[in-house]
């Protein structure tokens, strides 16, 4: 009898989802003259990032993440990560308002 070689997979199941951190200016609920705003965001693993700004659909985005020429008034950064596996991170948000008024 002809018996061929055993076979073997591996694979591991990944079922967390990826550690999202956002730092940068301007921080939440700032009120600032500055019409710049940067973000880094640093994941727990590789992932893909998608932004939002002022409630606009979430697209593809990198970090760092910066916004230049901003309009007067309130303003609204989201966030979040997903993994190969498909995990979804938390969203992330940073609300503030550019007033040229401001100190």
């Amino acid at each position: 009898m002809n018996r061929s070689a055993p076979l073997s997979y591996r694979w591991t199941i990944d079922t967390i989802p990826p550690g999202l951190v956002l730092s940068g200016t301007p921080d939440d609920g700032a009120v600032t003259a500055d019409r710049t705003a940067g973000f880094d965001i640093w994941l727990s693993e590789t992932a893909r990032l998608f932004c939002s700004l002022d409630d606009a659909s979430f697209a593809p985005c990198t970090a760092p993440v910066t916004y230049a020429d901003l309009a007067d008034g309130a303003h609204t950064f989201e966030v979040y990560a997903q993994d190969r596996a498909d995990n979804v991170s938390i969203t992330v948000v940073r609300s503030w308002t550019v007033d040229p008024n401001a100190p």
